[in-house]
């Protein structure tokens, strides 16, 4: 149960980081 909160918070933080990501490359 630990283990898969942990894999859905990764998650989340990767597809965050993703988005910011992809917003900078689009501005330039």
């Amino acid at each position: 149960m630990l283990s898969l909160y942990v894999l859905i918070t990764f998650f989340f933080s990767v597809v965050r980081w993703g988005k910011v990501r992809m917003c900078s490359i689009l501005q330039k």
